[in-house]
């Protein structure tokens, strides 16, 4: 695994480059935007600014179920809180979030979403999980077989410590490591 990772490094190194200039950028706007203590101010606008890709220089299609995520910014704001809140463990914040029924669900509001928010609040801490990073981890061959039991966040904290490990080991930061796995994942 270590010297293929190393060879698709080196081959998406232009991409990973260019998407250096953008990191802090988007990072210190909607770190600021998102972090816990000015949820309650987060304006509808501005929580639809972040899904479009040429603001968030990053992802390019979490724009799709925008309006319906924030249809209700009162239910919004209030999985968004949880979602960030640190007092409880990450497991325990996204199964709160994901699964149709519970309080704090807002229809639309997956992982391909949550995760590069978490990354915008704690972009040291939390890695992004959506299709292409899977599709890279698992091209790598580090993606776990998950049986049908396990929950979403139970599958999020291990896949976590897999991006912090890589991250780690490649001296990449977890922005750099989505777009060299969402390079990998589709070549």
């Amino acid at each position: 695994m270590e010297k293929a990772f190393d060879e698709k490094i080196k081959k998406t190194r232009r991409e990973v480059i260019a998407s250096q200039k953008h990191q802090k950028q988007v990072i210190g706007r909607y770190g600021k935007s998102f972090h816990p203590d000015n949820i309650g101010k987060l304006s509808k606008e501005e929580f639809l600014s972040f899904l479009v890709y040429k603001n968030n220089k990053h992802w390019k299609s979490i724009n799709r179920w925008g309006t319906r995520v924030a249809k209700d910014m009162v239910q919004l704001r209030k999985a968004l809180y949880m979602l960030l809140n640190e007092e409880q463990g990450i497991k325990n914040r996204l199964d709160a979030l994901v699964f149709e029924g519970r309080s704090n669900y807002v229809k639309g509001l997956s992982r391909a979403v949550l995760t590069p928010i978490l990354m915008m609040v704690s972009p040291t801490k939390y890695g992004v999980y959506n299709k292409r990073s899977e599709a890279g981890l698992k091209k790598i061959g580090v993606h776990p077989n998950f049986g049908k039991n396990v929950s979403f966040g139970e599958k999020y904290a291990i896949i976590n410590k897999i991006l912090l490990g890589l991250g780690k080991k490649y001296n990449v930061s977890l922005w750099e490591l989505d777009t060299i796995l969402g390079k990998i994942g589709f070549e």
